[in-house]
């Protein structure tokens, strides 16, 4: 009983892991939509917040309109799972650390300062061309597995800088 149990709570977390990776995957590109659509860059800011420990990360991503025209929200917040984090590693959430921009509060009532990146109308974004080629990425593992060796169980979502095409990837999927 407690082994099958065991398992299904594994599948659970790993079907959390991998939704939640989906959600963010699909708001980039539902912002990538409408920068096309409204004919104007969509910034996408990664917000940190606590976690279920108290220790901030970035946990809540927001799309906005960018600086110049209305910077209302596109859509609701996506605030990540307790059970799920970014993987705060250069090598493996590269949107996360530098050239990726931050946005400090300009008044008392903003909330913390944010890494953005814009979708430009034309579907790219405003990132820098990576010297190989590469994609910016985010990772996503389970908050208990988030040590300093990545997880083999994690996701990753890629975002080519110059089409502004979104990717997911699972180790050995």
């Amino acid at each position: 009983m407690v082994l099958s149990t065991l398992s299904i709570q594994s599948i659970l977390n790993a079907t959390q892991l991998d939704g939640t990776a989906k959600r963010v995957a699909e708001a980039i590109e539902s912002a990538r939509d409408r920068a096309m659509t409204l004919n104007r860059n969509v910034e996408v800011r990664f917000y940190q917040v606590p976690g279920p420990d108290g220790t901030p990360g970035y946990r809540e991503i927001r799309l906005v309109g960018a600086p110049g025209m209305d910077e209302a929200l596109l859509s609701p917040p996506i605030i990540l799972p307790d059970r799920v984090k970014l993987y705060e590693r250069n090598a493996h959430s590269s949107l996360l650390f530098d050239p990726v921009r931050t946005v400090t509060p300009t008044a008392p009532s903003d909330e913390a300062s944010a890494r953005v990146f814009q979708i430009r109308p034309d579907g790219g974004t405003d990132l820098p061309t990576l010297s190989d080629g590469g994609s910016w990425s985010l990772t996503f593992v389970r908050f208990v597995d988030a040590g300093d060796e990545l997880p083999a169980n994690h996701v990753r979502l890629e975002i080519n800088p110059v089409t502004g095409e979104v990717f997911l990837t699972k180790p050995g999927g």
